[in-house]
């Protein structure tokens, strides 16, 4: 078979040609479209320009427009020089007039009236109706929006009218808007159990409503319990953990688009030592009238907490026995996911700076960054991939009218890592551990600092098998760390309360005391390990599993099983030292059993 083919010449772009522009400049159409001189022309660019220049004449109220392309054309060498021309018939120019809100039970109309994008006698455009779609259904209050239009309807209340409703100004092309909605269950329960083979059984039940007073008022409440099966006993006691959380958010203070919210929580740890920790902090969110998606949140918090362990722990690593922080930052953040809750692509990153200082009662400085990142790709057969980071720095640290040594951070904000929110497959117990001996020199112990910098790595393929069934596959890694500052400071407090406590013990058993030391503290070097691949995942903690999302008619279903991969090794261990190996995967264990298992369900009411 032979295939004949006959090239031509290719068009390439010369100019546009407009004509019928009589309100709209062209120099505003050539802006949407580029295309540079001798451009390659397909049929894809005229697609484009026909699609852009027509979404743009309607967000300008143009609603009868026509536009009608065709192409000019002159041999030049060896090709056509292309000239696009475009007759554009504008028509009249709509604007909105009355619009109406049908189908509220609970909610106030003015929570629908100042999430409206478009007002009566702007002139019409959807671009504004799309965006107070998203508002609406970012509110969580509605099962279903939609619009309708008519050129001529009679409005219905209630309805917002134009400031000069009547029919002598009224403009002859107006077009009334119908916003019909239906409301959703506005309360919700959300309860599951876990189970983790080290620290036992754990419990969580969340409860919430999102429309009080019909206000848009939120108010949610949780407690979760953990086990800690294999804490330390002091004072011939155990306890659960516990965490207790109040929240109140307040939309629109003073009707102006700020939102108000007030948080208070108290937690109870047991880990090597019990912790008390109570915080209230409060937040003023605005969002840039520009970008809907920007956010700026101011805050403020104080907390207060306890620490109650054995002399040993106090004086080698607990910053205080208790500790008061005054606090204040700004958080920054930007949405341009395709979705909330099963996006598709798109990006997310918040950027949060938090300032401690000492006024008043309060005692502790410091500085602290906290960056989240998240990047959401299509990837084949429906598949999406999301990659993201999370990254916490604390510095500038130090206590008023505390000696050089104990210019630390208190117990309750050095940073953990591993369980649920971080690396799964792990408790929330990575990252750097003293190793030392009890006052007598008879006991030898490791217990959990946590650290002053903490990375975490996440990568998820997500497959939605129905609109309401999703399968993940997730990978993540992460650790934290103490900054050489502060383990400088941590080194000159080891060596004071060492002596102390041998002066204080008998001499026959000073030759049996171990100097505290920090292990298992892998410090990242930010601008040679980010871009040492290798370097950089010997520090971290990995893990791995699947995850199900399930949505029903009542809530939601969430399963996930992961399993820990690795764990870095200090120097010691791995020349065979046991004795400075911390097995965070519990090496007792057989591989199977290191699983960890969650489930929780989420139900409205």
């Amino acid at each position: 078979a032979t295939i004949k083919i006959r090239e031509g010449l290719p068009h390439l772009f010369n100019e546009f040609q407009f004509t019928g522009t009589h309100n709209v400049p062209p120099e505003r159409l050539t802006a949407l479209i580029h295309l540079e001189k001798n451009q390659v022309l397909s049929k894809g660019v005229f697609q484009e320009i026909y699609t852009k220049f027509s979404e743009f004449y309607n967000n300008l109220g143009y609603l009868d427009h026509k536009i009608e392309l065709s192409v000019k054309r002159q041999i030049t060498g060896h090709y056509y020089a292309t000239d696009i021309h475009l007759n554009i018939e504008e028509g009249e120019r709509f604007k909105a007039g009355s619009i109406s809100i049908f189908g509220l039970q609970k909610t106030k109309y003015i929570v629908v009236q100042r999430n409206i994008m478009i007002k009566p006698g702007d002139f019409y455009s959807p671009q504004k109706l799309k965006k107070t779609y998203e508002k609406l259904r970012n509110l969580g209050l509605f099962r279903s929006i939609r619009f309708q239009y008519a050129d001529d309807s009679t409005p219905t209340l209630p309805t917002i009218e134009p400031e000069d409703s009547t029919t002598e100004n009224r403009p002859s092309h107006v077009r009334n808007i119908s916003v019909l909605l239906e409301e959703t269950d506005h309360g919700m329960i959300t309860f599951g159990p876990g189970y983790n083979l080290f620290s036992g059984y754990q419990y969580a039940i969340e409860t919430a409503y999102n429309n009080l007073f019909g206000l848009g008022h939120k108010i949610l409440a949780r407690l979760s319990l953990n086990e800690r099966r294999n804490q330390d006993i002091f004072e011939s006691k155990t306890i659960f953990g516990s965490v207790f959380t109040l929240e109140y958010i307040f939309p629109f203070v003073g009707d102006l688009p700020l939102d108000f919210s007030l948080y208070g929580s108290r937690r109870i740890s047991a880990l090597s030592y019990w912790e008390y920790l109570t915080l209230l902090k409060q937040e003023l969110r605005y969002t840039i009238n520009r970008n809907k998606k920007t956010h700026i949140r101011l805050f403020t918090k104080q907390s207060s907490s306890s620490e109650i362990g054995t002399d040993e722990q106090k004086n080698y690593f607990l910053a205080e026995s208790n500790s008061r922080i005054f606090a204040g930052g700004i958080t920054v953040s930007q949405d341009l996911r395709d979705s909330h809750s099963w996006p598709t692509k798109g990006v997310f990153y918040e950027l949060t700076y938090e300032k401690a200082m000492s006024i008043l009662f309060f005692h502790t400085e410091y500085d602290k960054w906290d960056l989240l990142m998240e990047l959401y790709q299509p990837a084949f057969n429906q598949l999406v991939w999301l990659l993201s980071l999370k990254f916490t720095k604390f510095s500038n640290i130090g206590i008023k009218g505390a000696e050089p040594g104990y210019q630390t951070l208190p117990a309750s904000e050095m940073l953990q890592t591993g369980g649920t929110d971080s690396v799964r497959g792990f408790d929330q117990l990575l990252g750097p551990y003293l190793l030392y001996t009890t006052g007598r020199g008879e006991e030898m112990k490791r217990d959990i600092m946590g650290g002053t910098d903490r990375i975490i790595f996440s990568s998820k393929l997500r497959y939605p098998m129905s609109d309401h069934l999703a399968l993940n596959i997730f990978y993540e890694l992460g650790n934290s760390f103490i900054n050489d500052t502060t383990l400088s400071r941590y080194q000159m407090r080891f060596d004071r309360a060492s002596n102390d406590l041998m002066n204080t013990s008998s001499s026959s058993n000073n030759d049996s005391q171990v100097k505290p030391t920090v292990y298992d503290n892998y410090p990242i070097a930010y601008q040679e390990d980010l871009i040492r691949p290798l370097t950089l995942l010997s520090k971290l903690y990995s893990s791995a599993g699947l995850a199900i999302d399930y949505l029903t008619p009542i809530g939601s279903i969430g399963l996930s099983l992961s399993h820990p991969i690795y764990q870095p090794k200090s120097p010691a261990c791995l020349q065979g030292q046991t004795s400075f190996c911390l097995d965070r995967r519990g090496e007792s264990h057989p591989i199977l059993q290191r699983f960890k298992f969650d489930f929780t369900v989420v139900a409205r009411f």
